[in-house]
């Protein structure tokens, strides 16, 4: 939390260590991705694009745990249970995603996600509870869940202490033991107690989806969670009788993402970052049946890329990007519309008043933002993703581009627009000198595991200029400006001031 002190930081450090961590490596791929990107969009973008390829023919070898997966959450489904999606930032907003998915294409609302912190945190990330194993298992009982439910506990690394207090929770419910998925090996995540807890646990299902370093180092947003919402809809979504015909609809699917072309992004890529450097806002305008994913890339670019969050009615500010629903005339709409049911926020006597149904509802994804957002920068643009069968279009200012798709379903165009997404918001803050070479400068150390975060990077740019500081040193300096706004990030402050001292 902010309130961390350093030495309680100092005293549980080796809980949060996680240099060690697959998720938390370098790639080789994209080691001079920023300098790529200056040099030649397009060969930035296939850069990315090979890293997304990588991750996605690793799922096919998973088939075998996918399939024992699926038919848990079929039978669940059809003998009147229900299956519940959790996560944590990254993964809750995939969960959050997979329900609404679930509920345009199969029409039902036996599917329940949540994330830590609620819906709010859809917006905007609750540190307090990301690092809370109670408060996991609070919000998971709070919904409900009984012995004939299910739980598929998402997490990008498998350390997460509010999902694993889920897990543990659900363990002890139902009569059927949770799943727990994650993106690390098993062998490297024994080395982190509460994460060995829930690995060694007989009353927990594991699949670990061994893909590989991010493109983006830590950036979980991107193929981490890129894979684990098509394992997790295949879950979902489909009741397949047979193994093999398991593997024949998932490695159509592979394929099928992997032969898509991203490399018409280039021109989006530069007009947007054109805008930010002008010191312009855009707003994101689409319908609600692909709202979610929009909304999901977009408020994810604050924390990874530490930007302002989207504003609220009351902020003083603009955020560089914002959502807007093309098909909602008020808050209260957009939002139902947005999540494919009402909202689910925290509303714990100790919490509400911070992330409860009132401060969600301060978020204006309504068409009027756009004249709110107008008023204030009247050269605001619109960025429009519109859904057509069997295609996405996209159009910016003069720009536009007619993605052709070989399936019309929704989790299908929710994957693909995912992934091209996630490309371009990568991309423009590339542009935005957001990260150096594939290193995430722009760390917000709001919590342990992200203090270390930055603690590494730091000492990363160090050690490649031969400067030598001790570990205490670095992470007093981190702890100095954790909490200020710092314009260049703190990675890049602590390492200048290291630097020239």
């Amino acid at each position: 939390f902010m309130q961390l002190s350093i030495n309680d930081f100092l005293k549980y450090r080796k809980e949060f260590s996680l240099g060690d961590l697959q998720t938390e490596s370098l790639n080789p791929i994209s080691k001079n991705l920023s300098q790529t990107l200056n040099k030649n969009t397009k060969e930035a973008i296939s850069i990315l694009k090979k890293i997304d390829s990588i991750a996605l023919k690793k799922i096919p070898q998973y088939s075998q745990r996918i399939f024992e997966m699926q038919n848990e959450c079929q039978q669940i489904l059809s003998q009147g249970g229900r299956v519940f999606l959790c996560g944590c930032g990254a993964t809750g907003r995939l969960a959050i995603s997979l329900e609404k998915i679930y509920r345009m294409q199969r029409g039902k609302n036996n599917v329940i996600s949540f994330m830590a912190g609620g819906d709010f945190a859809l917006i905007k990330s609750v540190e307090s509870f990301e690092d809370s194993k109670e408060y996991g298992k609070r919000q998971l009982s709070d919904l409900g869940f009984n012995e004939n439910d299910i739980l598929l506990s998402i997490t990008e690394g498998g350390e997460t202490s509010f999902v694993i207090g889920a897990t543990e929770y659900a363990a002890t419910i139902s009569k059927v033991n949770p799943w727990f998925i994650y993106c690390n090996p098993d062998k490297q995540l024994l080395k982190i107690k509460r994460s060995a807890d829930i690995i060694l646990s007989e009353n927990v299902k594991k699949l670990s989806l061994d893909i590989g370093a991010m493109a983006i180092s830590g950036s979980t947003r991107m193929q981490a969670s890129t894979v684990q919402m098509i394992v997790g809809g295949m879950s979902i979504l489909f009741n397949h009788q047979s193994l093999q015909s398991l593997e024949d609809e998932l490695n159509h699917l592979v394929q099928s993402l992997v032969e898509v072309d991203y490399s018409w992004l280039d021109l989006f890529i530069e007009a947007e970052a054109d805008l930010y450097m002008n010191k312009k806002t855009v707003s994101y305008r689409t319908s609600s049946d692909l709202g979610i994913c929009v909304l999901t890339d977009t408020t994810e670019r604050a924390p990874t890329f530490n930007l302002q969050s989207f504003e609220t009615l009351s902020d003083n500010y603009l955020s560089w990007s914002y959502l807007c629903l093309d098909d909602a005339k008020t808050i209260a709409e957009a939002w139902t519309k947005l999540l494919g049911r009402s909202p689910r926020p925290i509303e714990w006597a100790e919490h509400s008043k911070s992330i409860g149904i009132e401060k969600i509802h301060e978020f204006d994804l309504t068409n009027s933002s756009l004249d709110r957002r107008i008023k204030v920068d009247s050269e605001m643009k619109k960025f429009e993703i519109s859904n057509a069968k069997n295609e996405i279009v996209f159009k910016f200012e003069q720009i536009q581009h007619r993605l052709k798709l070989l399936d019309n379903s929704y989790f299908y165009k929710h994957i693909i627009l995912k992934m091209i997404l996630n490309t371009q918001s990568t991309l423009v803050m590339g542009k935005m000198g957001r990260y150096r070479g594939n290193l995430m400068t722009f760390v917000k150390a709001s919590n342990a595991k992200l203090v270390d975060r930055a603690y590494r990077y730091i000492k990363v740019l160090l050690d490649e200029e031969n400067i030598i500081y001790n570990d205490e040193q670095i992470i007093e300096l981190i702890f100095k400006y954790r909490s200020e706004n710092v314009s260049e990030g703190i990675v890049n402050k602590v390492f200048n001031e290291l630097k020239e001292a």
